[in-house]
C-alpha cells in the first residue's frame, strides 16, 4: 500500500489505541503493576496493526505510526510494559523483512534507551512538559527514519509529501493522545480522591453512633 490511506489507517488504530488506554487508566481496579502489562499488550497489538497498514517508499522500507504505541507503552507501561512493545516491534518487522530492517533495530534501540532513562523524570514532569518530552521522542524517531533512508538508499521526490505527512502526524497524534491520556489521570484521581473522602466520613459518622450507642 502506498499512499495517505495507511497513515489514515495508522490513526483511527493510534486513536482506537487511546479509548483502551482511558480504560485501563480510568476504569482498571488492579494494582499498578498489573496495569503496566496491560498497557504494554495493549500497545503491542497496536504495533502490529500499525505496521500491517504501512506504506513502502523504497522495496523493503516501510513506514507507519508504530513510534506513538512504542513510546506510550514505555512512558505509560513502564520498564515491563515497554519492553514489551518493544520486542513486539522487534519481532514483528524482522517477520516482514526488507532491507529497512537495520534502520528499525538502529533507531528504535536508541530510542528505547533514551526513553528508558527518561521515565522518571516523565513521571514526575507536569503536563505541557510530558506532551513536549513525549512529541520529541517521536518526531525524533520518525526524522533518524527518514535520515537513515536518505543516508543508505536516498529518499524518492515522489514520497516528499507522504514523509512530510508522516512526521506531522506524529507530532500532532502524540500531543493530542497524550493530554487525553493525563485528562484521564486527573480525572481518575479526583475520583479516587472524593471516593477516599466520602469512605472516611462514612467510617467517622459509623464510629460516633457506635460511640453514642455504647453512652
Amino acid at each position: 500500500m502506498t499512499g495517505l490511506l495507511p497513515l489514515l489507517y495508522n490513526t483511527v488504530i493510534v486513536f482506537v489505541l487511546f479509548f483502551i488506554l482511558y480504560g485501563m487508566i480510568r476504569y482498571n481496579p488492579y494494582p499498578a503493576i498489573k496495569r503496566e502489562h496491560w498497557i504494554g499488550f495493549t500497545c503491542s497489538i497496536c504495533i502490529i496493526f500499525c505496521m500491517s497498514f504501512s506504506f513502502e517508499v523504497l522495496p523493503g522500507y516501510i513506514y507507519d505510526l508504530r513510534t506513538i504505541p512504542f513510546v506510550i507503552g514505555i512512558l505509560y507501561g513502564g520498564y515491563l510494559g515497554g519492553g514489551l512493545s518493544a520486542l513486539t516491534l522487534y519481532l514483528f518487522r524482522y517477520h516482514l523483512g526488507g532491507a529497512g530492517n537495520w534502520n528499525v533495530w538502529i533507531v528504535y534501540s536508541v530510542i528505547l534507551v533514551l526513553t528508558y532513562l527518561i521515565i522518571p523524570m516523565y513521571a514526575e514532569a507536569k503536563l505541557n512538559r510530558k506532551k513536549w518530552m513525549a512529541t520529541t521522542l517521536t518526531l525524533l524517531t520518525a526524522t533518524l527514519m527518514l535520515a537513515n533512508t536518505q543516508f543508505r538508499e536516498g529518499l524518492p521526490v515522489n514520497a516528499l509529501f507522504s514523509m512530510f505527512t508522516y512526521l506531522v502526524l506524529h507530532g500532532s497524534v502524540i500531543g493530542f493522545i497524550i493530554h487525553l491520556i493525563e485528562q484521564a489521570r486527573v480525572s481518575n484521581s479526583i475520583f479516587t480522591w472524593a471516593n477516599q473522602s466520602y469512605e472516611k466520613v462514612a467510617r467517622n459518622l459509623s464510629d460516633r453512633k457506635r460511640g453514642r450507642s455504647r453512652c
